[in-house]
C-alpha cells in the first residue's frame, strides 16, 4: 500500500549528458551542467556507509559538475540516510583544478582512499565505503 507519511514513491527524472548523470536533487545545476568527464575518469561517485549496531545506512554522493557552455565548475555533495533525500551542497569553484582539488578532497575525507587510487579501494572502518557503478556502454 502507500505509506501515508511519504505517499507513492516519486521517480527520480535524470538528466543525462555524457555517461554519468548529474545527482537528481541538483535541479537547477543539472539544467546547465554536466558530470565532468576526463578520459576513462568520470568524476562521479556513491558512498555507502552501513553499520548495523549505530543503525548506520548512509549515502553520500559526490560529484564535479562543469557548465554546458564551459568555464565554470561545481562540487555537488549529497549526503544522508539511504531512501531520504538527505542535504546536499554545491561548492562553486574557481577553475577545473580548483574543483578537482575540492572533488579529491571530499572523497579522501569521507574514505580515507585517493580518488587516483580507487582501483584498488580499500574499505576503511568508521568510513564511507565506494560504490561501483556501472554506467553501460556509450549508447550509439
Amino acid at each position: 500500500g502507500i505509506n501515508a507519511e511519504y505517499g507513492p514513491p516519486k521517480l527520480a527524472k535524470v538528466v543525462r549528458k555524457g555517461r554519468a548523470a548529474v545527482d537528481s536533487a541538483a535541479t537547477a545545476l543539472a539544467k546547465t551542467s554536466h558530470v565532468y568527464e576526463e578520459g576513462n575518469d568520470i568524476y562521479d561517485c556513491m558512498l555507502n556507509q552501513t553499520n548495523i549496531g549505530n543503525n548506520n545506512n548512509k549515502f553520500y554522493v559526490i560529484q564535479l559538475l562543469e557548465g554546458d557552455s564551459g568555464g565554470s565548475y561545481h562540487v555537488w555533495n549529497r549526503w544522508g540516510r539511504v531512501g531520504e533525500k538527505g542535504q546536499s551542497k554545491a561548492i562553486p569553484c574557481s577553475g577545473l583544478d580548483a574543483a578537482k582539488r575540492e572533488f579529491k578532497k571530499k572523497f579522501r575525507e569521507k574514505t580515507m582512499n585517493d580518488w587516483d587510487d580507487r582501483a584498488s579501494f580499500e574499505p576503511v572502518d568508521g568510513k564511507y565505503t565506494l560504490i561501483e557503478i556501472d554506467y553501460g556502454a556509450d549508447e550509439e
